[in-house]
């Protein structure tokens, strides 16, 4: 006996991906670019198992050479990837591939992305605690963290604080001396500095 035949059912555009409907009452989720290399019209017959293995290999080597363009920009953590492949409308399976892939071939080392991402925020003047939250943001476990941060040289993150510090009184116009230092204590917070490293930056600026 003969199965019944599938046909597509109905196309729709969702953001970065088409969903595709059959008349088996099964979907599938295609993303842009494959289906202008893949394209399925209404009424179309399909051999949907065939079609699905194709998407998944055709999806997987899309999205590992989109990771691999967005590294060449710059050094990402994994989460970052990740996240960066979903907003791109990617199957969970392909994702998955992908990182297993870029991970076996160390394109994805979060603890040398830490340091790395450390050393250079404190080079744009942030203090340890604005470093420690962007680093979570970024997925990073609180180990590569810790060990990030105390990969930092204190004097360098001190040395950091006198010039943001320097920077902002000179361009602050508040005429109140004290009003001044607390609206430059602030903003040092803001930018993750501990009160001790605000207080001896101040202190040294007032001796100058």
């Amino acid at each position: 006996m003969d199965l019944e035949q599938i046909f597509v059912e109905t196309v729709t555009k969702s953001g970065r991906r088409y969903i595709v409907r059959l008349t088996d009452e099964s979907e599938m989720n295609v993303p842009y670019s494959i289906f202008q290399r893949m394209p399925l019209t209404v009424g179309q017959a399909i051999d949907a198992r065939a079609y699905s293995a194709a998407l998944g290999k055709a999806e997987y080597k899309h999205a590992l050479e989109r990771a691999v363009r967005f590294l060449e920009v710059r050094s990402r953590s994994e989460h970052e990837i990740t996240m960066k492949l979903r907003q791109s409308g990617y199957a969970p399976e392909a994702i998955a591939m992908t990182m297993q892939t870029l991970t076996k071939h160390g394109f994805i080392k979060d603890a040398e992305f830490a340091v790395m991402y450390a050393h250079e925020s404190v080079r744009r003047r942030k203090g340890n605690q604005r470093i420690k939250s962007e680093l979570r943001q970024k997925g990073i476990s609180d180990e590569n963290i810790d060990s990030a941060l105390s990969s930092i040289d204190e004097n360098d993150t001190q040395n950091a604080c006198d010039l943001a510090i320097a920077k902002f009184l000179g361009t602050c116009r508040e005429p109140d001396t004290m009003l001044k230092k607390r609206k430059a204590t602030q903003a040092m917070l803001r930018r993750g500095y501990s009160f001790e490293q605000i207080k001896l930056s101040l202190a040294k600026l007032t001796e100058e």
